[in-house]
């Protein structure tokens, strides 16, 4: 899934991906707006992904979408706000190069982004920001009622590497 311009606004989904949903593969978004998506019982309020990997880059917005659990017997939902992304096996790369994050909520955590690599067999890398840039990523004001108002990452096997831009005041 390749997104450089457009609007996905104000979708709604039960269980997974306010807007989008994929089934491996990979999301690369460079421009648009992602806002104002809702998933009601599920992780991903804008884009859920799973076995596959999240590029972000060029000036995209992700705003105000929010993963909400209506089942207080789930577990394991309500993460990832903006985008969530998550494997059973094998690894996943998540490169947060530019762009926004802003404004969304979880019920669980992760308001901007979730990233779950839990499971035996599964990693994770995630980049922020170019190695050479000082702009990068902006992920600011996300809510979670948890872990990680900014970004979530869970698992054993997670490597996170900041170079540039901001996570500040979620």
């Amino acid at each position: 899934f390749t997104m450089s311009g457009g609007n996905l606004l104000d979708n709604y989904a039960g269980v997974e991906g306010g807007a989008v949903h994929l089934e491996g593969g990979e999301v690369t978004v460079s421009g648009g707006n992602i806002n104002g998506n809702v998933v009601l019982n599920g992780n991903g309020g804008g884009i859920s992904i799973n076995s596959g990997g999240f590029t972000m880059s060029g000036d995209p917005l992700i705003s105000a979408n929010s993963a909400l659990i209506q089942d207080a017997n789930q577990t394991g939902l309500g993460t990832g706000g903006g985008v969530y992304i998550t494997s059973a096996t094998g690894e996943v790369a998540v490169n947060l190069l530019s762009g926004s994050i802003t404004g969304n909520s979880s019920a669980k955590n992760g308001g901007g982004i979730g990233v779950d690599v839990s499971k035996e067999n599964t990693s994770a890398i995630v980049t922020v920001g170019y190695n050479d840039s000082e702009k990068g990523p902006v992920v600011t004001g996300n809510i979670t009622l948890q872990q990680g108002g900014g970004l979530y990452v869970n698992g054993a096997r997670a490597n996170i590497e900041v170079n540039a831009g901001k996570i500040k005041d979620n």
